[in-house]
């Protein structure tokens, strides 16, 4: 599944995502989603989810990963080279994209973060839309500061209100300490969404659970004044 976090401050957007796609493998070798029907898991910590468009701005996706003879990130390459431009409007790309990835034989269960500059939306003019193209969902999520999908599940826990039962049996609620997104510096939001993904991932090597997300973690930066990546993946020498 992965994971994918966006982070919304004055001064820009953050994106980021794990390295990681896993799959279930039938002793005959035919690849499998279904954990429980038997062979064994493989994965690999190379895949690319977050991209950064001519126009400036930046996609990211979790979910499904294998899509007719290849890989969302391959169709993914291959859209923001073909059908986006320097000029391609950040409003556009939602509903370009969820055309492109329907025109395919399988729709994949793959969630995309759309992010960029354009002109409008909030005082700074960051747009942020959430596109699930199986379910024609296109969600504008400009408005939030905070959004994460794949396996969020630690970081829900992580960052919801809790109770402790005592020896007793009673039950007290402990301290909420509310995330302060709201004054985050862009250099906090950076930091925090290394933290999110970073923190899933070793959290899932002690559970008893399967490790879907891993590998290295990119992190995109997009400001008025053009995009940068902090972390990105490069070919290098075998391991």
């Amino acid at each position: 599944m992965s994971l994918i976090v966006t982070v919304k401050v004055p001064e820009g957007i953050v994106m980021a995502a794990d390295s990681r796609v896993s799959m279930h493998v039938h002793p005959k070798g035919e690849a499998s989603p279904n954990p429980i029907s038997g062979g064994i898991s493989h994965f690999s910590d190379t895949y690319t989810k977050v991209f950064l468009a001519p126009n400036g701005a930046g996609i990211s996706f979790c979910g499904e990963m294998a899509i007719e003879d290849g890989s969302v990130s391959h169709f993914l390459e291959l859209f923001v080279k073909e059908k986006i431009s320097e000029l391609t409007p950040v409003s556009a790309m939602p509903s370009l994209l969820s055309g492109y990835i329907r025109t395919l034989s399988k729709v994949p269960a793959t969630i995309f973060h759309i992010c960029g500059f354009d002109g409008d939306g909030d005082p700074a003019g960051f747009r942020f839309w959430r596109v699930v193209p199986k379910q024609e969902i296109i969600e504008d999520r400009s408005a939030k500061q905070l959004v994460w999908d794949g396996e969020g599940d630690i970081l829900a826990r992580l960052f919801s209100p809790v109770s402790m039962r005592t020896p007793r049996g009673d039950m007290i609620q402990l301290p909420d300490f509310p995330l302060g997104v709201n004054v985050f510096t862009l250099q906090d939001a950076v930091n925090f969404a290394d933290f999110a993904v970073r923190t899933t991932v070793g959290t899932m090597r002690f559970q008893l659970r399967p490790k879907t997300v891993g590998g290295e973690i990119d992190l995109l930066v997009l400001r008025r004044s053009g995009a940068e990546w902090v972390r990105r993946k490069t070919l290098r020498e075998p391991q």
